[in-house]
């Protein structure tokens, strides 16, 4: 799997997929891109917290496994 590939959000909550595509200005980001965000960025996102991030970083583990 290529980390160029889209980030898979369907993996994720409706309202945690409404937060990412927020972040990422309404675009599907890459895996890449994902996995680089820092947590104290991701933490620093409206509407995310301590669960999103959870769950954004098993994610991110399952497909990035380097970065975990």
């Amino acid at each position: 799997m290529s980390l160029d590939e889209p980030f898979p959000l369907d993996h994720l909550p409706r309202r945690l997929q409404n937060v990412v595509l927020k972040k990422f200005d309404g675009r599907c980001p890459s895996q890449r891109e994902v996995a680089d965000i820092p947590d104290a960025q991701w933490l620093a996102t409206p509407e995310f917290g301590h669960v999103s991030l959870r769950q954004i970083r098993a994610l991110v583990e399952v497909i990035y496994p380097m970065c975990a």
